[in-house]
């Protein structure tokens, strides 16, 4: 049965091998092929995450971004792995502030500011992120805040940039 499972696994992932950044020029035409399986071998839901989190970095290199946030949202939701969620939540943030729905990217990047799991730097830039998308007191409040917190002050251009950026 292991057997079994790891050829089917070994398969699947050699349907999308060497999809890194270091490899991108070689890599469209195997993600183009993985994209084009309808659906990954009967594997873990790890699996199932791995591939459309892969289908996801395809269609963005594409700039086809409601594929990618189709693929992201599927991959979010079958991953037990905290990190890849909280990743995928931010991606989506950006991926919906890209397509001018400010709501839904302010809602992805408020998952990533409360998740205590999430990287001290991509909760900063989840911040940054959703003051670019609001301009009322409460942007104004979040960015002196961040002023204020000596752990940022390696950021603070960022901060002040963004202070500029929003009229806070």
């Amino acid at each position: 049965y292991q057997d079994k499972q790891y050829v089917k696994a070994q398969k699947y992932f050699d349907s999308y091998a060497n999809v890194m950044p270091e490899n991108y020029p070689n890599e469209i035409d195997v993600r183009k092929k993985a994209t084009k399986l309808k659906n990954p071998p009967k594997v873990t839901n790890s699996l199932k995450a791995e591939y459309n989190y892969t289908k996801a970095s395809y269609y963005i290199a594409e700039e086809d971004y409601n594929k990618a946030i189709e693929a992201l949202e599927k991959g979010i939701k079958q991953t037990k792995d905290k990190q890849a969620k909280i990743r995928g939540h931010f991606i989506l943030g950006q991926l919906y502030s890209k397509k001018k729905n400010p709501e839904n990217a302010k809602q992805h990047f408020n998952l990533v500011v409360k998740s205590p799991g999430a990287p001290f730097e991509m909760q900063f830039n989840a911040r940054i992120n959703r003051a670019f998308l609001g301009r009322d007191e409460k942007v104004k409040k979040e960015l002196t805040k961040l002023l204020n917190d000596e752990k940022n002050a390696d950021y603070r251009d960022q901060i002040y940039y963004a202070r500029i950026v929003t009229g806070k």
